[in-house]
């Protein structure tokens, strides 16, 4: 009987082997930036026993709790078998790894609320259709390549809002404290989980305590150790960096100003048709159809949550003592909101790539609709459309031969760097920790930035502290990208001089040095 037991267990591994395997070929097509980069390097520099990351400067979602340390694990486990620790599979791999648990985690979650064997396969229909295989022409698709952009912040937040649910459903303990745990670290490596995992639970728990409903002890308790939690994991970042650890790098928290206002809501409103891949605006009327077909199963799906379940049947789910659907949708409505009223959006410059903070709410909600609409034979039968032929065009997509780990003029620089130049460098910012990554660790690329003075300093982002020092005594080039990114041509000349060889390589001036 135990054999038979397993058999599921094995199967499910096989296919998430096989789907993150998919995934990891799948990054190949998108080019990453030095950001990914350098939080692989921290990770590198976590496995090795700076787990503190000491002397490192990470933004505000420092992915401390979730990339870094499988960055780590990763490095080690390649290293181990006689590779470079700093390998670009590796930084294929790990965005994969996290993609496929989020999507398993989502699968697990709706799953496991259902009893009748159809409703989790429906569920599952949606899960896939909706979220877990995003149409790979959209530029949706390149985020999940990217990894720390919220996407573990995602798994530590549906597992969050689960343990709450269950707390306050079976007023168990060891759920309060696991979702308490969850929570907290989470929060440690992106406070994004302050506003789509604290929030929700806290207003649920007011809403319950104003409301007089049934077990307001368990409510009351919930929401004090949320509140704790929510004000212990800042306190423990600020500890870590007064006692050593890396420096978090501030970032401003204001409302959106009167005139950024339309721009912001057009801006979200695309992102949102951004995350079910129901796009079609732009495009011509043969390529937007699939994305129309998209944009209407979500459609459905949402009439399908707004009428109930099917038949007028309670739901174990919507309408029982599990409050989970319920979380997740304020988990959904506190994304989006924050997203409006901040200026986030704007700061970017209302740039598509805002999408990214909609993904906790884009996961919320697929499972909102997973388990609201997984009977509705209706939505089933257009889901599995929609999935087929998402697929194929997935597939055309893949099918096409995989590109350089560098695209465009960096791969021929790269090659060209290794060939001609000394293995000490300076770059901009996006022209700097992705050669080292393309190169194994074999040429190191300080990224520099300028400074008030009209001269170039190091940029202390998502890297180690570091100095100019480094390069006394010892042969360097700098690379001047066109157009200007970070400094430009004379500004190298003010700070460092005329160069030894000044040789242009594609869009890049290579100036060499003989040292300061």
């Amino acid at each position: 009987m135990r054999r038979f037991a397993l058999r599921p267990a094995v199967l499910w591994c096989v296919v998430a082997c096989v789907f993150c395997a998919l995934c990891e070929h799948v990054n190949w097509y998108w080019p990453h930036t030095s950001d990914q980069v350098g939080y692989f390097l921290a990770g590198n520099a976590f496995i090795h026993g700076n787990w503190r990351l000491h002397g490192w400067a990470l933004t505000a979602p420092n992915v401390w709790t979730s990339e870094i340390p499988l960055a780590g694990i990763l490095s080690a486990a390649w290293s181990a078998f006689g590779h470079s620790p700093i390998s670009p599979r590796l930084l294929m791999l790990q965005p994969a790894i996290i993609w496929t648990t989020l999507v398993a985690s989502l699968l697990a979650l709706v799953r496991m609320r259902f009893i009748s064997a159809g409703q989790r396969w429906g569920a599952t229909l949606l899960i896939l259709v909706l979220f877990a295989i995003p149409l790979l022409p959209t530029p949706t698709a390149s985020f999940v390549t990217l990894s720390a952009i919220h996407l573990a912040t995602v798994i530590y937040g549906v597992w969050a809002l689960h343990h709450a649910a269950r707390y306050l459903q079976t007023g168990r303990r060891g759920y309060l404290a696991a979702g308490g745990l969850l929570l907290g670290l989470g929060i440690l490596g992106d406070p994004l989980l302050q506003v789509t995992g604290t929030l929700p639970i806290l207003l649920f728990c007011g809403y319950r305590l104003g409301q007089g409903q049934g077990e307001w002890q368990r409510a009351s308790i919930l929401a004090t150790v949320t509140l704790c939690v929510a004000a212990l994991a800042p306190v423990l970042l600020s500890l870590n960096q007064a006692t050593g650890g890396f420096l978090v790098e501030p970032i401003s928290m204001q409302f959106v100003a009167w005139q950024d206002l339309g721009g912001t809501i057009s801006t979200v409103l695309h992102d949102i048709l951004l995350t079910c891949g129901g796009d079609p605006f732009g495009h011509s009327m043969r390529d937007g159809l699939l994305s129309c077909l998209r944009l209407g199963l979500f459609g459905l799906c949402l009439r399908g949550l707004c009428k109930g379940p099917q038949g007028g049947k309670p739901s174990t789910v919507a309408h029982g003592k599990d409050p989970f659907v319920e979380l997740l949708l304020l988990a959904a409505f506190c994304d989006v909101a924050s997203l409006l009223l901040s200026d986030r959006v704007s700061s970017e410059g209302f740039s598509i790539a805002t999408v990214r903070y909609l993904f906790p709410g884009w996961a919320a909600l697929s499972m909102v609709l997973a388990l609201t609409c997984a009977g509705r034979k209706l939505v089933l039968a257009l889901a599995a459309v929609t999935l087929v032929l998402t697929v194929r065009a997935d597939a055309q997509m893949i099918a096409r031969p995989v590109p350089g780990f560098l695209h465009a003029d960096d791969g021929p620089l790269l090659e060209d760097l290794l060939r001609e130049e000394p293995s000490l460098g300076i770059g901009s910012w996006w022209a700097s920790l992705i050669y080292e990554m393309g190169s194994g660790g074999r040429i190191t690329v300080l990224p520099a930035i300028t400074d008030g003075s009209g001269h170039i300093g190091p940029f202390q982002h998502i890297h180690e502290h570091m100095t100019f020092d480094i390069l006394k005594g010892r042969p360097f080039f700098v690379l001047v990208p066109t157009p200007t990114e970070t400094y430009d041509e004379a500004a190298v000349l003010r700070t460092f001089g005329p160069p030894s060889v000044r040789r242009q390589v594609g869009r890049f001036v290579v100036l060499r040095y003989s040292g300061l």
